[in-house]
């Protein structure tokens, strides 16, 4: 029942973020949408800079891998 009322909890609020993205201009979408990018952008320079040390230690090849990800998501993010 517990997994019911969360389905269902999920879906209205998934229901009314669109009906707020829809009464949003064009241009505050975008907006938000940037500020949000850079947002993200920071975290991950955050993560990455506090996780340096610990990369270098699991080896080059699992920090290339991580390296790659950071790229791709910075990639699709602009």
């Amino acid at each position: 029942m517990a997994a019911a009322a969360v389905s269902s909890a999920k879906r209205s609020l998934r229901a009314e973020l669109k009906r707020r993205l829809r009464a949003l201009s064009a241009e505050e979408r975008l907006r938000q949408s940037r500020l949000l990018a850079q947002k993200v952008g920071e975290r991950d320079d955050s993560h990455r800079n506090a996780g340096a040390g610990r990369l270098q230690a699991c080896g080059s090849a699992q920090a290339r891998t991580s390296d790659a990800r950071t790229s791709a998501r910075r990639a699709h993010v602009r």
